[in-house]
């Protein structure tokens, strides 16, 4: 008889965790502060200066340079990603290259997760190629058909206007 009140008092005590912790999961707020235009395939591939696919096998946070105070709140800029390059698609693209995505309060980032794979649109910033949640960047493991071929012609030199497609390559 002990050993059943102490399993039912286990149980409620277990249940007394998880109640708040759920609801404090559901009432928490949405991310903020990313707010993504909408952006048509054909834009965002011409606006890319490399798009491939790969596998990330590392990633590091990278932190500030010349921040002005000695430790500043948040002293990391950004995340740097090393994949390896699978397939090229636009761009010059090494067997390995390193895309960065931001570690800012804009809720902008891309997270990888290590060994899966990932069809990548990056811009050039500086030094650095970037991308975030603004971009076609995504999980090969969710791209379709209908997008797939939508790149393919895009690649192959077309382009939409209006809904219109038209031979019009990236400039």
């Amino acid at each position: 008889m002990n050993s059943m009140k102490t399993a039912a008092l286990a149980v409620l005590f277990n249940l007394g965790l998880f109640v708040p912790v759920t609801a404090l999961a559901q009432d928490s707020a949405p991310l903020s502060g990313c707010d993504c235009p909408t952006v048509r395939l054909d834009d965002a591939y011409c606006a890319s200066a490399l798009v491939f696919e790969g596998v990330p096998i590392s990633s590091d946070t990278v932190f500030s340079v010349g921040a002005q105070l000695r430790y500043p709140k948040n002293p990391i800029d950004h995340v740097s990603v090393l994949f390896r390059v699978n397939r090229s698609l636009k761009g010059q693209a090494n067997t390995t290259t390193v895309i960065s995505t931001s570690f800012k309060d804009d809720n902008c980032a891309f997270r990888f997760i290590m060994g899966q794979r990932y069809l990548v649109f990056a811009h050039k910033d500086g030094d650095l190629m970037l991308t975030d949640r603004c971009t076609p960047t995504r999980a090969m493991d969710t791209v379709g058909r209908s997008f797939s071929d939508s790149l393919e012609y895009v690649r192959s030199g077309h382009r939409w206007v209006d809904e219109m497609p038209i031979d019009k390559p990236c400039q």
